[in-house]
Formats: C-alpha cells, sequence, structure tokens
C-alpha cells in the first residue's frame, strides 16, 4: 500500500513538474512576444518621431531657401531690383511699392485735371510690369522641383534609421506644394510714411510704419496686395491649423500675391516600416526696404522776358533777360511824331539781387508756400524723411539759373538711403545716365503762384529821346507766374517747377 501510494505521489509531482514546465515555456514565449512587440512599438514610435523631426528641419529649410530665388524684371523698375537686376521674395514688395506711388501719383494728377495722354498709359505700364514679375516669382517659389530639391537637401541628412539602414525620406508624390498667405494684417517688410502720398490718392492701410500684408487696397482704380513678413522675424514652423487657415486655395487673397507659408509632405520609406508626417513653415527675407522711387527728379526751370511798348504798340522785339541786374537797350530808333526819335532802356534782372536760388524765387510778392510743398511732397517720394528746412538750405546754397535739377545720390548697391542734390543743367544735360528716358512726361502745367505785379520795381525804365519835345512818361511792369506741372515718376520725373518771369517797359508820348 505504502509503495503505490509513493508511485502515485511521484507521478503526480512529475505532472506538475511538466505543466510547471509549460508555463514556463509559455510564459517566456509571451515575454518574448511582449518584448518583441515593445521594441517595434518603441521602434515605431522612435521612427516616427525621427520622421517627425527630419520632415520638420526640411519644412524649416525650404522656408530659409525660397528667399533665395530670383527673378528678373524690365528696365524701368532695375532700381528697385537687386544689384543683379533680379527679384526675390526679399525685394517683391520694394517692386510693389513704386507701382502704387505711380499709381498714386496718376491718381491725384487725373483727380486735379492736369492728366494727358500718357498717365494712364504709363501708370497702367508700371502696374503691368509690376504684376507679371509678381506672377513669375510666384510661379517660381510655389515650383515642385525646386521645393522638393529644398526639402531633400536636408531629408538625406536626417533619415529615420530605426526603419532600416536604407530609408529613405522623400516628398510625398503630388501635383504641387501647398501654400499659404499667414499673418494678414500683419507688417509687411516696406515702410512707408503717409506724406509720401500725394493728396487725392488711395492710402495703402499701415501697421506700425509698414505697409500692411496680404491686405488688399485700392489706387488709380487697381488692386495693391503686398506679402507679410513680419519684421525682425526669422523663418519658423506654424501649426497646421495656422496654415489650413490661410490656405491659398481655400482662402485665397486677391491679386495673386507672393506666399509666405509652405506645407512639406514627406514619407520616409524604410524596410521595417514606412512612415508618413507633415509640417508647415513660414518664410520671411529678414530684410527691409523704404517705400520710394529710387530713380526719380524734379525740374525746375526759370525764364525772364522783357516786353517794350511805346503807347501800348510794340516798340521794339522780346527780350530774354538773365539773373543778374544788367542795363538793356530795347527801343531804338522808334520813330515819333514830329521827328522825334525813342530810344528806351530797362534796368532788368534786379529781381535776382539776392544772389540765390531761394531769394529768387520769392522775389515777387505772392504766396509761394504751395511750390515748395509740392515739391517737398514729390522729393519724399524719393527720400522719406526729406525736411522742408532741408529743402529750403538746399535752395539757398545754390545761384539763379535757367534750369536745376533735384535728385538723389545713392552710396550703396541697392540704392537706399540717398543725399539729396541739386545741380545746374548746363546745356540741357543730365548729371546721370538713367535720367534719360524715352518715355513721355505724364501731365501738364497748373497755376499754382499768380505774383503779385509791381510797378516800378524792382525793374525799372527810362526814355532817351533825340529832337523836339523830351517828355516821355515811362513805367515798368514786372510780375511773375509759377506753373507746376507733376509727373507719375514713371518717366523718371516726378515734377517740373517752371518759374516765369515778365517785365514790360511802357512809353508815352505824345
Amino acid at each position: 500500500m505504502k509503495t503505490a501510494n509513493s508511485k502515485i505521489l511521484k507521478e503526480t509531482r512529475r505532472e506538475e513538474s511538466g505543466v510547471s514546465l509549460v508555463l514556463v515555456v509559455v510564459s517566456a514565449g509571451f515575454l518574448i512576444i511582449l518584448v518583441f512587440v515593445a521594441f517595434q512599438f518603441y521602434t515605431l514610435n522612435s521612427g516616427s518621431r525621427e520622421v517627425r523631426n527630419a520632415v520638420d528641419a526640411a519644412a524649416l529649410n525650404v522656408s530659409k531657401q525660397v528667399a533665395k530665388l530670383r527673378v528678373p524684371i524690365s528696365d524701368q523698375f532695375s532700381d528697385v531690383a537687386d544689384k543683379g537686376g533680379l527679384v526675390g521674395m526679399s525685394n517683391i514688395n520694394r517692386i510693389w511699392g513704386k507701382a502704387y506711388l505711380i499709381n498714386a501719383n496718376a491718381e491725384a494728377i487725373q483727380k486735379e485735371g492736369l492728366a494727358n495722354s500718357y498717365t494712364a498709359q504709363n501708370a497702367d505700364q508700371a502696374y503691368r510690369i509690376a504684376q507679371q514679375c509678381n506672377d513669375t516669382l510666384v510661379e517660381t517659389v510655389t515650383c515642385k522641383q525646386k521645393l522638393d530639391s529644398f526639402f531633400n537637401d536636408i531629408a538625406n541628412l536626417r533619415r529615420a534609421k530605426l526603419l532600416g539602414a536604407n530609408s529613405d525620406l522623400k516628398t510625398v508624390d503630388g501635383p504641387g506644394w501647398d501654400v499659404a498667405m499667414v499673418d494678414r494684417g500683419a507688417a509687411s517688410n516696406l515702410k512707408f510714411d503717409e506724406k509720401q502720398i500725394p493728396k487725392g490718392a488711395g492710402v495703402a492701410p499701415s501697421s506700425g510704419g509698414h505697409v500692411k500684408g496680404y491686405m488688399p487696397f485700392n489706387a488709380n482704380n487697381k488692386n495693391f496686395t503686398f506679402a507679410s513678413f513680419v519684421p525682425n522675424e526669422m523663418p519658423h514652423l506654424t501649426t497646421d491649423s495656422n496654415f489650413n487657415a490661410n490656405d491659398a486655395r481655400t482662402n485665397p487673397v486677391p491679386g495673386n500675391p507672393v506666399p509666405n507659408a509652405f506645407r512639406a509632405n514627406g514619407i520616409n520609406l524604410g524596410t521595417k516600416a514606412s512612415l508618413s508626417a507633415s509640417a508647415s513653415s513660414v518664410a520671411n527675407p529678414m530684410h527691409e526696404y523704404r517705400l520710394a522711387i529710387p530713380h526719380a527728379y524734379i525740374l525746375i526751370t526759370m525764364s525772364n522776358i522783357a516786353f517794350w511798348k511805346v503807347k501800348d504798340k510794340t516798340g521794339g522785339p522780346p527780350t530774354k533777360y538773365g539773373f543778374e541786374p544788367k542795363t538793356v537797350f530795347g527801343i531804338k530808333g522808334y520813330e515819333l511824331k514830329n521827328n522825334r526819335i525813342l530810344n528806351g532802356y530797362a534796368s532788368l534782372g534786379n529781381e535776382y539781387r539776392s544772389g540765390t536760388l531761394l531769394g529768387s524765387m520769392n522775389a515777387l510778392p505772392g504766396n509761394h508756400k504751395e511750390q515748395y510743398e509740392r515739391m517737398l511732397q514729390r522729393i519724399k517720394e524719393i527720400k522719406h524723411d526729406f525736411t522742408m528746412d532741408e529743402l529750403m538750405a538746399m535752395l539757398q546754397k545754390v545761384p539763379p539759373a535757367d534750369a536745376y535739377i533735384i535728385y538723389p545720390v545713392y552710396s550703396s548697391q541697392d540704392l537706399t538711403d540717398p543725399k539729396i542734390k541739386i545741380a545746374s543743367m548746363i546745356n540741357g544735360q543730365f548729371p546721370e545716365a538713367w535720367m534719360n528716358s524715352p518715355i513721355m512726361f505724364d501731365g501738364v502745367d497748373k497755376l499754382i503762384v499768380d505774383e503779385n505785379e509791381q510797378r516800378d520795381e524792382p525793374n525799372y525804365c527810362w526814355p532817351q529821346i533825340i529832337g523836339g519835345n523830351p517828355d516821355c512818361e515811362k513805367y515798368t511792369q514786372v510780375s511773375g507766374k509759377v506753373m507746376w506741372a507733376p509727373g507719375t515718376g514713371f518717366g523718371p520725373c516726378l515734377g517740373m517747377l517752371k518759374i516765369s518771369r515778365t517785365t514790360i517797359s511802357n512809353f508815352i508820348t505824345e
């Protein structure tokens, strides 16, 4: 009996040992599977993180490199292109700025009734040049091949190795990249001052002294939209929600402006797994400009003419006179009654005794304020911070002459921060080659100052009568007119100030 029980006990222990072994084997297998699954999960999770980080880095590189793309532009806008005559994200707003100023000038000219047949033509041409350049740049910065290349430059260095030694990260095949216009209503990279805009023209919306980006506005019945590039903000990633809210396809901005945000869709093809990720980035060229027409000028012309009359009849041919006092023999041997002969003389040019252009411009009484305000507004289109005091000082330093030109001189290759200079035009020759343009001037004259007529001053006359009674009444009438002819700046003349003085020497005898 004892032997039988012992045998049964041994068999029971043997069975329990077998069951335990099975449990150990099963547990070990389960543990191995669990470890394998955990490892695979870790691999996929880490690989996914590698893919996301790689796509983020590649997308950020796209936003940095896309700002370096350039396209050509017409010679009429070479002054707002880069030193190579090209346009990219950094200066596309500068291109639009020049087109805007030209059209703002045209709008003001038309509203004032001073347009000629070239005003609208030149403004339209300026707008077409800007739009064509803009559209070409949009095609370039949204080109899939170029964006793929920028993406792959970084993607090839940031492969997800946990997904396989031969894993390959690239952009997803498709028709093109998604783009957006983010930061709508924020600042562009174009600074401006409202005093640069002529009265009567549409004024661009502003934000902190900059034209607002992606905020369409109208000038001269044309739409203008500038791209947002927030000052001092580096290229950076942005959220999908921000990108989606400003997507160019679902929420477009009028005018086909250059986009500033790009969505990268990348896929990593690995031997262990294939994972995809997307990232959106915002470009910023990190360069600012001022609203300006860099190559532009203002002309000042002065002319003087003397007329000679005897009893309201012409006593001699008109005489042009200069800018310093001089005696002129205007009536020679005029036959009077009773065999008398009249010779008439006048002292002319006395209105220029000050010896300065400023003094000469104010020589006769009248409200001359408008002539300086008109000139200053146009100069501000070249250099925004030029002041009235600087204009007065500049005019005070030079003597009167037939013609002067006010123009910018640059020391920088990108034609920024000019010095404003005034120079006399010798024989009608321009001091700079860029001033010679075949484009026709696009404004007509308007009388802005009608100087008060003066009698016997500052010019005066006297007679010489040969034979008979020497009595002769005489007096002079000295007057002047200041005309302003505004230009759009496309030519590149922004305006002409024309000062004309007239002296009439009257002789009345029996």
